[in-house]
């Protein structure tokens, strides 16, 4: 989600008009470009202040585990628990590069050196968690993206990735009027939600 200026014409732009929110098709990546281009005043973006570009300052709202869903009668269908390393040599359904989710789960895998082939790619976790229902392929998965059916059937990973929501904006502009106070709103409606820790 973003905040953008548009000129009566309806095209994006850096002068005078109105701040209205809207979404960005092309995932994290896309908003953090926006941003730090000053094509949008600010985004909720799945960012990791940890892992955040230097032009970008991150506010962090929600952080919680992401989790493994599997095909129903599936060998880890049901476990409790599931290593990291159980996950070599199987197929995965994940959402394209450059979204959070999907940067995140990589960083993980890559640091405990497991490879992973993802056989399919699609924008929509709904479509995920079809696909995966369908049995072709194994996806992780922020439980909070998941449509309801799936998200009681997660199984826990270990160790997990982390699905980070944060507020972001340039270090170098000034919010406008409009954007500062829902910046405002947002930071006082996280704290006062306090977030969803991570499990360990």
């Amino acid at each position: 989600m973003s905040t953008r200026r548009r000129c009566s014409s309806g095209s994006t732009s850096s002068g005078p008009g109105d701040d209205r929110p809207g979404t960005a098709p092309d995932g994290t990546a896309g908003l953090v470009r926006g941003v730090r281009e000053h094509r949008l005043d600010l985004a909720l973006a799945a960012v990791d202040p940890s892992a955040c570009p230097p032009a970008i300052e991150a506010h962090e709202l929600f952080r919680e585990p992401i989790r493994l869903a599997c095909p129903p009668g599936h060998r880890l269908s049901g476990r409790e628990r599931v290593s990291l390393t159980e996950l070599r040599g199987e197929p995965f359904i994940d959402v394209p590069p450059g979204w959070g989710s999907r940067e995140s789960v990589d960083r993980v895998l890559a640091a405990h050196g497991v490879a992973r082939e993802v056989a399919i790619e699609v924008g929509d976790v709904a479509t995920v968690a079809e696909l995966v229902r369908a049995g072709l392929g194994l996806a992780l998965i922020a439980p909070s993206s998941a449509p309801e059916p799936v998200r009681h059937r997660l199984v826990d990973l270990s160790p997990h990735p982390e699905f980070v929501v944060s507020l972001i904006t340039a270090r170098d502009r000034i919010p406008s009027v409009a954007a500062g106070r829902l910046i405002g709103l947002v930071r006082h409606a996280a704290g006062e939600a306090g977030g969803t820790p991570a499990t360990p």
